[in-house]
């Protein structure tokens, strides 16, 4: 019984997994669709990158003066991680995203 429970268990985390990771492509390709389509932020960022969002961030970090140590501090994550980040590494966790986002005193919103 215990047996059975830990393997529905597994499956079930095995399963909102796949689906957080499918839910994370939906706002990557969001945000890469929104790059390319809009024309507001285009006039005065171009974005050489496949990843707008990690050129935003990097963007918007540069523009504030900050450096990476700064960043990573003020958005209590290490500076690795945002130096993958704005390299545009896909395997970045939502609440890193946010954590940076929210430091920067940037929203996301997607319709």
């Amino acid at each position: 019984m215990k047996k059975t429970n830990l393997l529905n268990q597994k499956n079930e985390i095995s399963s909102a997994s796949i689906e957080f990771q499918r839910a994370y492509q939906n706002v990557l390709d969001a945000l890469n669709q929104f790059a390319t389509t809009t024309n507001i932020q285009r006039s005065s960022i171009q974005y050489h990158s496949a990843h707008p969002l990690a050129q935003v961030i990097r963007d918007s970090r540069t523009k504030q003066k900050l450096n990476q140590k700064e960043l990573a501090s003020l958005a209590k994550i290490s500076v690795g991680t945002l130096v993958a980040l704005e390299g545009g590494k896909k395997t970045a966790g939502f609440d890193t995203v946010e954590r940076v986002l929210t430091a920067l005193g940037l929203s996301l919103w997607i319709k």
